[in-house]
């Protein structure tokens, strides 16, 4: 799993004109104690896709408290599918799975929040029936 992961950022970092080509190993390196953790969450999930027992493609949910409303909402933090296996359908299904999760449990909406040059991936999650909900801001700490 951490090895879609580094594959994830590999994909990400290719987006940028700065990237050094070099494979990321950083969440196997890093991230085992935390991999730990989260599998063992009871408001983060992990819906993998596999063929022929090996991991394809995988999308991470996380279950938030909205105390204002007494209800929760999710958060996808993740999507991604091996490059030889996109375009089969596999991330629509992950999708379908973590929508049918949220209103099977039900949560009050489901986030996820992409970059802006992801235009592909913005057209395929308005396909499914997101909207752009507007400006995501972030305090980097470290």
């Amino acid at each position: 799993m951490l090895e879609l992961h580094d594959l994830f950022n590999d994909y990400a970092s290719s987006l940028k004109q700065d990237w050094d080509q070099k494979p990321s190993h950083f969440c196997r390196d890093n991230s085992g104690e935390m991999y730990d953790e989260i599998m063992n969450s009871k408001n983060i999930y992990i819906f993998v896709a596999e063929e022929k027992n090996k991991l394809i493609g995988f999308i991470e949910v996380q279950k938030i408290s909205k105390l204002r409303k007494a209800k929760y909402n999710g958060v996808i933090e993740r999507l991604f599918v091996k490059e030889i296996y996109r375009r089969k359908g596999i991330a629509s299904k992950l999708m379908k799975a973590v929508i049918d999760w949220t209103e099977k449990n039900h949560l009050v909406d489901l986030r996820l929040y992409s970059g802006y040059d992801y235009k592909i991936a913005h057209a395929f999650y308005e396909k499914l029936g997101f909207v752009d909900a507007g400006k995501t801001y972030k305090l980097v700490i470290f």
